[in-house]
């Protein structure tokens, strides 16, 4: 499971399917803003500890004029894993949709 805080929400994700389900439901709130190309940003990581660390991100996506939209940050746990580093948590302290958070809470739920 991957539990994920959106501001004060918790969701917690139960499969990878539930996680493909949580970011189409991104992908077409996105859409509908008409906002296309995402980027992150890392702004800071960890040193690691105990083969755990964390990594801050910025999101911005560009809309259809090309000007710039900060749709939030977030703050990654992650930890080694066989294959390289993997999200074992994720917090949203600040996001630009907050009627998206109740959209998502929903779909967590009946996932």
């Amino acid at each position: 499971p991957l539990p994920v805080f959106l501001r004060s929400q918790r969701i917690l994700v139960q499969h990878r399917q539930d996680a493909g389900m949580l970011l189409q439901l991104l992908r077409t709130s996105l859409a509908d803003r008409a906002l296309a190309q995402i980027t992150p940003t890392v702004r800071a990581v960890d040193i690691p500890r105990g083969g755990r660390f964390r990594a801050w991100v910025d999101w911005q996506a560009s809309g259809p004029q090309g000007q710039d939209t900060p749709l939030g940050s977030m703050i990654c746990y992650l930890g080694q894993g066989q294959a390289g580093p993997r999200i074992e948590m994720v917090s949203c302290p600040r996001l630009s949709m907050p009627d998206l958070v109740p959209r998502l809470a929903a779909l967590a739920r009946c996932a």
